[in-house]
């Protein structure tokens, strides 16, 4: 999809996408989410947890580990972004988020 959107991009009027930022995404998926779908789709050839995982022992090893220390704060709130504008200018069309995990 992001090279969709690229292609798009440089196929449209520069008036249009002149210094224009765009969301390309579809949808938001929760971690848990995507670890079923990759558990389904390759479960039998690599070791995929799909438990949960505690939100104290999250919160814990981010004291310790910068990345995680920078997810803390939005740690169980979900995301949404606007997408319209990479439809209507870019003409892009998502796939299922299933097909991209």
């Amino acid at each position: 999809d992001v090279a969709k959107a690229h292609v798009g991009a440089m196929l449209r009027p520069k008036e249009v996408v002149h210094k224009q930022r765009y969301v390309v995404a579809h949808q938001s998926l929760w971690i848990k989410d995507m670890a079923w779908l990759l558990k389904e789709k390759y479960g039998d050839q690599y070791a995929i947890s799909t438990s949960p995982f505690s939100d104290n022992l999250f919160k814990f090893l981010a004291l310790f580990v910068p990345l995680m220390r920078s997810t803390v704060n939005g740690f169980g709130k979900q995301c949404f972004a606007i997408n319209n504008p990479s439809i209507r200018d870019l003409g892009m069309l998502y796939r299922p988020v299933y097909e991209t995990v």
